[in-house]
């Protein structure tokens, strides 16, 4: 109120006190938003409320209070019915919505999407050439979910909502944002991989204009291209050779981007296992067959690691698929009581981000997990107020390792 420090005044109520308002208690830099016009109330998909800003998500809950809160607008205001020295109660409340923090809601992004999917029938209409008509228009994409329609749609931030689409991979093809097919990502490396063969570029100064230039020959759309380039190569800080001696790439304005051998041998493994039956199959197969989809010199520009699983060979499926695949000792169907080493799908950033349903999963798919095994599927997980391994000890259960095995972590039975 507008006293002074010290002072006295009568309080009244009006004759009508509404009690239709509610209270909305907000940090000082969210009451900044909301005078910049910045906040917006979206609901999820089970009909909750949820505040977002340019940048966070908050939930909304509703919390009773023991004491009746009086409102009294301030002289300036047209609500005012303050008269001298007498201050007016307009309304009471005797409740209060508080935010608290949320995780982003992913899954609710990632369902949608699912529903628009760029198949590998869509890649093979594109590089003919053909025109969407009644034929091809039923090629799995369900709606045209444009950035405004997506950030309308879905209950998260402005930041959070270009974050989630980055990390599930989503492309903006046409205008509507689709998850591409592992065959669909695949098949782009691979004739990524030739357009740089003809050219005679080095794996390590690829001409990214040019390269692009060379996947649009092939019927490739530069979103797709410049989208899967640029998930498999990193930029290289390069010069250019003139006539008049050397100027940067920025000069220039022709940038060359270096090949990740790692990340384009995993995503051609990925679709590979992807495609399979079930999406598993046995190690030894699964290898083999990987290795005979990739041309030699990738290989060999691989980083290769010691690995006490697969000393020969490059091709570790368990460190170049991490956090994409899982490596455990199974029966396949049909297999008898026989076990051996199976590779199956298992990929994070496809999984749910509720912590309890992915654990759930988890460890339904295998009872004991190493902590590097963990590691890939903890790295998105995020409940506020909690690390990760905070995260961890509250769905696992960890288990000391004997004779120099590694600690693993199974299922807690409160939570399964």
């Amino acid at each position: 109120m507008d006293m002074d420090e010290g002072a006295t005044g009568s309080l009244t109520y009006a004759p009508n006190v509404s009690e239709s308002y509610t209270l909305l208690e907000l940090s000082e830099d969210l009451l900044k938003d909301i005078y910049d016009g910045k906040l917006l109330i979206k609901s999820t998909a089970d009909g909750e409320a949820v505040l977002c800003s340019s940048d966070r998500t908050f939930t909304m809950h509703k919390l009773d209070t023991s004491n009746l809160l009086c409102l009294i607008p301030p002289p300036s205001s047209s609500y005012s019915r303050n008269s001298g020295d007498k201050r007016v109660i307009v309304a009471t409340a005797s409740a209060h919505i508080e935010c608290r923090d949320a995780a982003p809601l992913v899954d609710e992004l990632r369902h949608l999407l699912e529903q628009n999917v760029y198949t590998k029938d869509h890649l093979d209409s594109d590089q003919c050439g053909m025109q969407v008509d009644q034929n091809t228009q039923n090629l799995g994409k369900a709606e045209d979910y444009t950035w405004a329609k997506l950030l309308e749609k879905i209950p998260m931030s402005e930041s959070e909502l270009q974050t989630a689409l980055q990390n599930l991979g989503a492309v903006d093809v046409d205008g509507s944002y689709m998850l591409l097919e592992p065959v669909v990502v695949s098949e782009i490396i691979q004739l990524f991989l030739l357009v740089i063969q003809e050219n005679g570029w080095s794996y390590n100064n690829i001409p990214l204009d040019k390269a692009l230039e060379g996947l649009g020959k092939s019927g490739i759309k530069d979103p797709l291209g410049r989208h899967v380039v640029h998930q498999v190569t990193t930029q290289t800080p390069g010069t250019m050779a003139t006539f008049g001696g050397t100027r940067s790439e920025e000069e220039t304005g022709h940038h060359h981007v270096r090949l990740d051998s790692n990340l384009v041998v995993a995503l051609i493994g990925y679709a590979l296992l992807w495609g399979s039956t079930g999406r598993r199959m046995k190690l030894g197969d699964f290898t083999t067959r990987w290795a005979a989809r990739l041309p030699q010199e990738l290989t060999l520009q691989m980083e290769r690691i010691p690995s006490e699983h697969d000393a020969m060979t490059a091709l570790d499926a368990r460190r170049l698929l991490r956090g994409m695949a899982l490596v455990k000792v199974a029966s396949l169907p049909g297999g008898g009581d026989h076990a051996e080493e199976v590779i199956t799908v298992m990929n994070a950033r496809m999984m749910t981000s509720d912590p309890a349903a992915r654990f759930k999963m988890m460890f339904a798919e295998q009872e004991r997990w190493t902590l590097e095994e963990l590691e890939p599927y903890l790295a998105d997980l995020h409940i506020p107020g909690k690390t990760k391994d905070e995260v961890l000890l509250l769905y696992a259960r960890e288990t000391k390792g004997r004779g120099g095995a590694p600690d693993t972590y199974s299922a807690r039975y409160s939570f399964m």
